[in-house]
């Protein structure tokens, strides 16, 4: 999967209770009408992002997506074993029914990439076992790619090691969030060296606003409360930075534009030969959405 990695992936979180009050609301059809028309055709998302898989997938199957993109024209990320906040399951049996369930709700034979979501939640040898049904699942061609996702890329290294050990291959991709951003570059300073050395070939950056934190307007809260871990003292500083940004108008410009445009560049300036790495945006408007494309130019 080192080929072909497109610069910005359409990020499903953004139609999740955990950044939405009612994500049902939102024009999820025509979002992904829009992105498609830009150019934007890799979705990434996860059964965690309640109802985002549902919405997704009614999208998908909509007839007027459907009559324009083929399933082929496309890709679909997601992901297993987180269910809720405090809840993972990485037993071969739920791994199984959750990627059983991914495709149902997408309405397809199978899934680009599936990750076993934030690793970091879980035991080491937990995670190389999912691994290990998802390697399975690979085998069958109901999955093309298999990875693993989280924060802590530390740890996130260490599964991949001792899954490439246990199992005589390496994963195919890493997913880690928030670890390249105007806030934090520890995925430059480190954290990639670390994945190659894991034999890691793809990284997808997610959360280059660090989940909403480098906007304007504070951190996005919905109807499972504020759960970010930012700190007050942050989140304020954070604040009056947006503000400057908006006050300076040396140009039309945002914190959240500033933070996005910095995150591609840096993903794009990470990519070696054989080496690929790219960045994971949200969106809950087409007018987000257009300005997160504007960011990938």
């Amino acid at each position: 999967m080192t080929c072909s990695i497109p610069p910005l992936v359409m990020g499903g979180a953004g139609f999740s209770y955990q950044l939405h009050q009612e994500p049902e609301t939102l024009p999820v059809r025509d979002i992904v009408l829009r992105a498609f028309e830009l150019g934007v055709r890799t979705i990434d998302t996860s059964p965690y992002y309640e109802p985002s898989e549902q919405l997704l997938g009614a999208a998908l199957a909509h007839p007027e997506v459907r009559g324009k993109y083929a399933r082929e024209e496309f890709t679909l990320m997601t992901k297993v074993g987180r269910i809720t906040e405090h809840k993972f399951d990485y037993s071969p049996a739920w791994v199984r029914q959750s990627v059983a369930r991914s495709l149902e709700r997408f309405q397809t034979t199978y899934l680009d990439v599936v990750f076993c979501h934030d690793v970091e939640f879980v035991t080491p040898e937990e995670a190389v076992a999912a691994v290990a049904v998802l390697f399975e699942l690979q085998q069958a061609g109901v999955i093309r790619r298999v990875g693993i996702s989280g924060h802590n890329m530390k740890t996130l290294a260490r599964v991949a090691t001792l899954a490439r050990h246990r199992h005589g291959r390496p994963l195919d991709v890493i997913q880690t969030w928030a670890q390249l951003t105007l806030q934090n570059t520890l995925a430059e300073q480190w954290g990639f060296e670390l994945f190659r050395a894991a034999g890691i070939h793809t990284v997808f950056c997610s959360s280059p606003l660090a989940v909403g934190l480098l906007r304007n307007g504070g951190i996005p809260v919905g109807r499972t409360g504020d759960w970010h871990p930012a700190p007050p003292g942050l989140r304020a500083a954070v604040q009056q930075a947006a503000q400057w940004v908006e006050e300076s108008k040396a140009r039309d410009e945002t914190l959240a534009s500033v933070a996005l445009r910095y995150a591609v560049s840096k993903a794009m300036q990470n990519r070696r030969d054989g080496f690929m790495v790219t960045t994971i945006t949200g969106t809950s408007t087409i007018s987000d959405l257009e300005e997160n494309v504007k960011a990938r130019l």
